[in-house]
């Protein structure tokens, strides 16, 4: 019985460092920058990352750079803001909307598909109740990624809003920035 249960915590990948709620920051430090992000890729039913300026740090060193850790990338001439799910050397896989890394399950408020804060139970909830449309949702909740090792200096991001948001593969060069909160 031992075995059965030390096998099952072993399963999944936790994060208890990152939190849902974003930082409020009242004055820039010398080492800050004030960004305002006008996309809704980050959203989780509060307008979250675009209603207020951002505060980054543009120049962040590998050890900021976690899984959780939203950050601002351009790998277009476009800076998008994003969240670290993988990290270097990692295998990455996601299966109908579930996040797996190294053949764990990616246990935390973004370890699977959202929209608007919603997850595909909630959401399709509410378009039962009539209350929001469904359209091209069905395979943004089922999106799935064959397995991926990610090199060394490789992360996977998505944005917090899976409809919205790219799902890709950034090189450590194309991180601009490390989102810190908002300005206040």
């Amino acid at each position: 019985m031992i075995l059965l249960f030390s096998g099952c915590s072993n399963s999944e990948i936790t994060d208890t460092k990152t939190k849902e709620d974003i930082v409020i920051i009242s004055e820039l430090q010398n080492d800050m920058e004030s960004f305002e992000y006008e996309l809704d890729t980050m959203d989780r039913g509060k307008h979250d990352y675009y209603s207020q300026p951002l505060v980054i740090h543009p120049s962040p060193n590998q050890e900021d750079i976690n899984r959780g850790t939203v950050i601002v990338e351009d790998t277009t001439g476009k800076k998008i803001v994003s969240r670290i799910i993988a990290l270097p050397g990692e295998t990455i896989k996601i299966d109908k909307g579930t996040i797996i890394i190294d053949g764990k399950k990616l246990n935390t408020f973004y370890g699977q598909s959202h929209h608007a804060g919603l997850t595909k139970e909630d959401y399709f909830k509410k378009v039962n109740e009539g209350k929001i449309e469904q359209e091209g949702m069905e395979k943004a909740f089922d999106f799935s990624l064959n397995e991926l090792e990610l090199k060394d200096d490789e992360y996977y991001i998505i944005g917090d809003d899976w409809f919205r948001s790219d799902k890709k593969v950034i090189n450590s060069a194309d991180i601009k920035g490390v989102v810190l909160g908002y300005l206040e």
